[in-house]
């Protein structure tokens, strides 16, 4: 397939591209040098390409206070992202959702934008996974019937499915709303515009992007692109269960016949990510970005939700009021700047059930045990409060070792959770003297 300069808007081809869609601008990355909080990550995520992981660790990253998400198919989604752009960004250090480019209407430039990409055949895969999961009414809605098969949902025609199925990466990111907009001609004729893949291609060369199927090499990018002061080491779940769907030539010939200009823009966007991976040594050292660190008050009980700066966590449970600490990485860390150079740290944590062993819990500073004790206990609930213990300016960083997992379905079959988990946390405190 040959690519087409975006310039030529496909000339001598009925079905160009309008001017004024083809001329549409593209942001430009900040400067490393910009603290994160100035401008604040807008992950434009991309259905299934390991998005799912990422919101975790953006989460444990700024916080669940400091992030907001938008979902486009929400009712009110247009009204609510107009306020979002029309006012200040204070206090968001992230923003993330199923959003095209061209719906940051101009504000861009406002943001680090940031995107994750995965093979196309892949993804199409994955979806197709997904969705079946999904209830009768919502595949009824998207015009699937209940026990649908490849076939039927590589062919739908239907909005909710066909702008996915049919060159979702390039639709998405190439900044052109005729492309994602159901009711426009030039909707169903990406395929005659090449011109899409350029337009693509020219967004990654201006933001960070990682690769689905490297996500510790994309960890480690965003870590020194974005002057993180810790490693990033998070975990990365798998939403969906495996099939023998993809085994099944005719199928992934299906695939390809659909997205021939997603696995063109998935190939170049590989080399220059390929290039960037390469540089990473030789790029120099910004200086790390404290403001991504946790800076409680001393005194002051704060929430797991407004603690950024975290590693191994799962998402905020709002209902349950905590965050479970994941099976995965070694300990659970909070690396926050410290309130005093000698404090004691509070920490409400909750078990998964009322004879959890939480003796049996380590805590550590800067690597180090640290003793505590258990000052309350109610049932699955107990407070942990250490001694106290000297901390170190700039970045300190408090480790939590879970004893022991346990999985949910052991507890209760009937649970649709299938993760393992030990403890939660719902608050930390910084105490002085008193």
């Amino acid at each position: 397939m040959n690519v087409i300069d975006p310039e030529s808007k496909g000339a001598g081809n009925n079905n160009a591209v309008p001017d004024q869609l083809a001329s549409a601008g593209m942001p430009n990355a900040p400067s490393r040098d910009v603290p994160a909080e100035a401008y604040p990550v807008f992950f434009l995520h991309i259905p299934k390409t390991a998005g799912t992981s990422f919101l975790l660790t953006l989460e444990n990253l700024f916080g669940e206070r400091q992030l907001r998400r938008f979902d486009l198919n929400e009712p009110g989604f247009a009204g609510e992202f107009a306020d979002l752009l029309a006012h200040p960004l204070n206090g968001i250090s992230c923003v993330a959702g199923h959003i095209p480019l061209h719906a940051l209407d101009g504000h861009a430039d406002r943001f680090r934008l940031f995107t994750i990409l995965r093979n196309p055949i892949a993804r199409i895969f994955s979806l197709y996974r997904f969705m079946h999961r999904a209830s009768p009414e919502m595949k009824a809605e998207l015009g699937l019937s209940e026990h649908y098969g490849f076939a039927e949902f590589i062919t739908s025609d239907a909005p909710g499915i066909y702008g996915q199925t049919n060159n979702g990466m390039v639709r998405m990111l190439a900044g052109l709303p005729s492309f994602v907009d159901p009711d426009d001609p030039l909707y169903r004729q990406a395929d005659a515009h090449p011109e899409l893949v350029e337009r693509a291609l020219h967004l990654l060369e201006t933001i960070d992007f990682g690769i689905a199927e490297d996500m510790p090499g994309t960890h480690r990018l965003i870590q020194q692109r974005w002057n993180i002061p810790f490693t990033l080491d998070e975990m990365l779940l798998n939403t969906t269960e495996h099939d023998d769907v993809q085994e099944d030539w005719r199928n992934i010939h299906a695939v390809v016949a659909h997205n021939r200009l997603d696995i063109t823009f998935y190939e170049r966007a590989r080399a220059i990510y390929r290039r960037r991976m390469a540089a990473l040594a030789e790029d120099p050292a910004a200086p790390p970005d404290l403001g991504m660190l946790h800076r409680p008050e001393l005194g002051r009980e704060t929430p797991i939700t407004e603690i950024r700066g975290r590693q191994g966590f799962h998402t905020w449970e709002d209902r349950a009021g905590l965050a479970w600490i994941a099976d995965g990485p070694p300990a659970a860390r909070v690396h926050f700047i410290a309130p005093a150079s000698s404090v004691r740290i509070r920490i409400g944590i909750f078990g998964i059930g009322a004879d959890y062993p939480f003796d049996r819990i380590r805590l550590q500073l800067h690597g180090y045990p640290l003793p505590f004790r258990i000052q309350e206990r109610d049932g699955a609930a107990c407070v942990l409060e250490t001694r106290f213990a000297s901390t170190v300016p700039g970045m300190n960083t408090l480790g939590i070792v879970v004893p022991e997992f346990i999985r949910v379905r052991e507890i209760d079959p009937t649970s649709p959770d299938p993760r393992r988990l030990g403890i939660a946390v719902t608050k930390i405190a910084f105490l002085g003297l008193t």
